[in-house]
């Protein structure tokens, strides 16, 4: 696997260094910037396994699911309550852009040991027509400040056939 420390003075979640130039510039950090490390791929079967669930309903998700090879699952920032994943995109992810901007999907749900009884569910943002952000969240108000080891996902609503993956072990 290659690995890359990306570094930016000015992130945002939208801010693709990888898409928008086509190459990689690499900066020596500072205390005002913030830093990635990147593989080229998704490096989290948990985070996998939600994307999974959630691009396997609708129209959309299932058009946005061939986006998956090109992420890099590049920023985790955990709030207490949940966790924003940010993601990157490598070249040739253009060529499964989807249609329309700004997309929400979500409908998958989280029970876990590790989280209160109530849970925690996820949503997926899309802007500019690629996965961009992966938002999970506690209804119990409180989430560990790292992955899940122990999870069952479960398709919840309209989306998909109601599928459920369980953690390994």
């Amino acid at each position: 696997m290659k690995r890359f420390d990306i570094c930016s003075v000015r992130t945002t979640p939208s801010f693709n260094p990888l898409l928008l130039s086509g190459f990689l510039i690499l900066n020596f950090p500072s205390k005002s910037e913030t830093c990635y490390l990147v593989e080229d791929m998704i490096s989290s079967k948990f985070i996998l396994d939600i994307l999974d669930l959630l691009l396997d309903g609708d129209e959309a998700g299932k058009t946005l699911r061939p986006q998956i090879d090109y992420l890099t699952d590049a920023k985790y920032n955990y709030t207490g309550v949940g966790v924003f994943v940010t993601f990157l995109s490598s070249t040739g992810i253009e060529n499964y852009r989807y249609p329309e901007d700004k997309v929400v999907l979500d409908g998958v749900s989280i029970t876990s040991t590790e989280l209160g009884i109530l849970g925690a569910s996820t949503i997926l943002f899309v802007s500019n027509g690629v996965l961009d952000t992966l938002e999970i969240f506690s209804y119990d108000g409180g989430y560990p400040r790292r992955e899940l080891s122990d999870y069952t996902l479960k398709q919840e609503g309209n989306l998909g056939f109601g599928r459920e993956i369980k953690s390994p072990g």
